[in-house]
């Protein structure tokens, strides 16, 4: 992106997630699994001048599947 300056530095943080699984058939299951995800505070960046706005990178992911398992 032109003009979008980032730095090296590491960002840690931590999720926390939970799932269920239900077997549907002998072979066919089902799941439903969700995570947050809350990462450190970053300094923003734009056209390589620092902001003094501070903010936290968090999210929301929610994955749902259907597995099929082989004899």
């Amino acid at each position: 992106m032109l003009g979008y300056h980032r730095d090296n530095s590491t960002n840690g943080g931590w999720t926390l997630g939970g799932g269920a699984e239900y077997a549907v058939t002998e072979n066919i299951t089902a799941k439903l699994e969700g995570l947050y995800v809350n990462l450190d505070t970053r300094d923003n960046y734009a056209l390589g001048e620092t902001f003094g706005e501070r903010r936290d990178t968090e999210f929301g992911v929610i994955r749902a599947g259907v597995n099929y398992k082989f004899n």
